[in-house]
This record gives C-alpha cells, structure tokens and sequence, in this order.
C-alpha cells in the first residue's frame, strides 16, 4: 500500500469516527452537537492542507521524472506559494537548465566534430559497439570504392576487396600500410575511444 493511501484511509478512519460520535451527540447531548461538527469541519479541512502539502512535492518530483525520461529539457515549473514544494522546484529548474545547456553543448560538439570529419582529406571509419560501420566520411568511402551511406551498418569483412579484409584484420592500437591497387599505399591506423564509458573502435587512412 502506498504512503497516499495510508494517509487517505487514516484521514477516512478519523472522519468518520468523529462522525459517529456527531451521531451519538445527536442522540443524547445536543450541546455538544455543534463542537464536534465545527471541529469535523476544520479536521476536514486540515486534513486536506496537509495532504497536499505532503504529496505536492511528491507529485512534483514524479513528473519530473517523467519529463527527464521523456528528454523533455524544456518544460520548467513555477512556484505554488508552498516553501517545500518551491524550493524543490528552483532545484528541479537549475538542473534542467544545466542539462539543456549541456545537450545543446553536445549537439553543437558533436556537429562540429561532423563536418571536420566530413571533410577530411584522411578516410576515418568509426565502428559501433558490435564492430559495424556506424559512420565513415568521403575519403574512406572512395578507398572502399563504395558510397559511404551505403557502408553503415555492415561490417568490413562483409564488403568483399582485398582493402576492406585486411582492414577486418586489424588490432586495436596497431598501424599497418595497405596497398591499395597499383603503387598507391595507405597508412592506416586502429584506435579507440570512449563513447558513454563504453569503448568503440575506429580507423584512421591515410
């Protein structure tokens, strides 16, 4: 059972044992009729405050929850007048703007890092955390004589050129020089990095 349902039986249990004795009263002393319908009023309505005042924050914290695994970085809350709930709420917004900023900071990384790439005079292939092609540039895609958007998502072994297989064959960390038709040679370098802690392969050719 969860702390609101306690909370909402509790607050039931006491009502309504105030409310018998309203009944009693009825019945036997009217006197104290109206002292106990004015305190079941205020009981009521105590009882109300303190319930939002103990799962407002409550329900604030779940719908922020919900917003962050959402991805949702946008949506700010504001202030109910509640010095609980507000103070939870300034925190909830400082890191939300953090996590924005941080984001937007990626993303603009992380397309910057894209066109260098991009352009690039030296093939780069970068592999995913299974070693298939997750993104390879121009320069790479004409040694492999293949167009780059139809090199992700395969592997180097699967293409089929002696230049892709002796690639396939290459350790992490080591440098070979390739041939790759006639005189034409290409250095050709194995290295890691980390990608959200976990660690992916890629090629530099050069």
């Amino acid at each position: 059972m969860t702390l609101r349902w306690k909370v909402v039986l509790y607050l039931i249990f006491l009502h309504v044992a105030v409310a018998a004795m309203a009944v009693y009263f009825l019945r036997h002393d009217r006197i104290w009729l109206l002292a106990v319908e004015l305190f079941l009023i205020a009981s009521a309505a105590a009882g109300i405050r303190i319930f939002q005042s103990i799962f407002g924050p409550l329900q604030l914290i779940r719908t922020g929850i919900q917003f962050i695994a959402d991805s949702d970085f946008t949506t700010r809350f504001r202030d109910v007048g509640q010095p609980e709930v507000d103070e939870l709420t300034r925190v909830y917004n400082r890191m939300i703007d953090h996590l924005r900023e941080e984001r937007v900071r990626v993303q603009e990384q992380h397309h910057f890092l894209s066109k260098i790439i991009e352009a690039s005079p030296s093939g780069i292939i970068i592999f995913d955390f299974d070693g298939n092609i997750s993104a390879v540039n121009p320069s790479a895609g004409r040694m492999l004589q293949t167009a780059a958007a139809d090199l992700v998502g395969k592997k180097l072994a699967g293409l089929g050129n002696p230049f892709a297989t002796s690639l396939s064959t290459m350790e992490k960390g080591e440098s070979r020089v390739v041939p790759l038709g006639g005189i034409r040679r290409v250095k050709c370098q194995k290295s890691r990095f980390l990608d959200r802690g976990f660690p992916r392969d890629f090629l530099h050719l050069e």
